[in-house]
């Protein structure tokens, strides 16, 4: 049941990003904002699916990696990287205003001023090995994802679009899981030995992922807004 409402999620979140295609590549820039600062707030949150343990954040970034083969496809490789440019702006944003806030003295005479101050502390206390080992990947993985997928799409011109938006994927999320899950490791945010099997799942989840919205990027040849 929790797989079916997870991968059923996720087609709400590729509709939606379809729709801010539509409306333009601006209105892409900022749902990749939003889904950078809700990956980090959500990849605190663990389930389990078909057997394994994974984390909310994992969605949302792969979804990420839509909006930014959408930028590639239609707009180039200049409008891609801006979108990894946005996203990273979101996340400093983020960063700093969460710790701003949780750290801004709190008027403890209001009421539930204390609860609200500990609830806060819970959520944007951040965990330094995973938001070094999140940022480290996402920067590698996105950056070599639209540079492989640019290097097809080059060669192949409009054909071969499942080739492009999977191949891209395949090898940037392999290099995106190996770099998080060795870093995270050095911080001892999980023991080494389970390091290869934490690879190996995440990979295979990933790939699935990519697969899902290879139909939905077929799509936005049909909805692309030409005027």
């Amino acid at each position: 049941m929790t797989e079916m409402i997870y991968f059923g999620f996720f087609i709400f979140l590729a509709t939606l990003t379809l729709g801010a295609f539509r409306l333009g590549k601006e209105y892409l820039y900022g749902l990749i904002a939003a889904l950078a600062i809700l990956m980090n707030i959500f990849v605190l949150k663990p389930f389990e699916i078909f057997g394994f343990t994974t984390y909310g954040g994992n969605i949302l970034y792969g979804c990420i990696f839509f909006a930014t083969d959408l930028l590639n496809e239609h707009f180039g490789k200049k409008a891609a990287l801006r979108g990894v440019g946005v996203g990273f702006l979101a996340l400093a944003a983020y960063v700093f205003s969460s710790q701003f806030y949780l750290h801004l003295p709190t008027n403890f005479s209001v009421d539930g001023a204390e609860n609200v101050q500990n609830a806060l502390a819970i959520i944007f206390t951040p965990a330094w090995g995973i938001l070094v080992a999140s940022l480290s990947a996402f920067a590698i993985s996105n950056l070599l994802d639209i540079h492989v997928y640019d290097w097809i799409h080059q060669r192949t011109g409009k054909k071969l679009l499942w080739l492009r938006n999977n191949a891209s994927t395949f090898v940037s999320q392999f290099l995106d899981t190996v770099v998080f899950s060795t870093i995270a490791a050095a911080f001892g945010i999980f023991d080494w030995k389970i390091v290869p099997e934490v690879i190996l799942f995440a990979y295979i989840f990933k790939l699935a992922i990519a697969a899902l919205d290879t139909p939905f990027l077929y799509l936005s040849r049909l909805i692309k807004k030409n005027d």
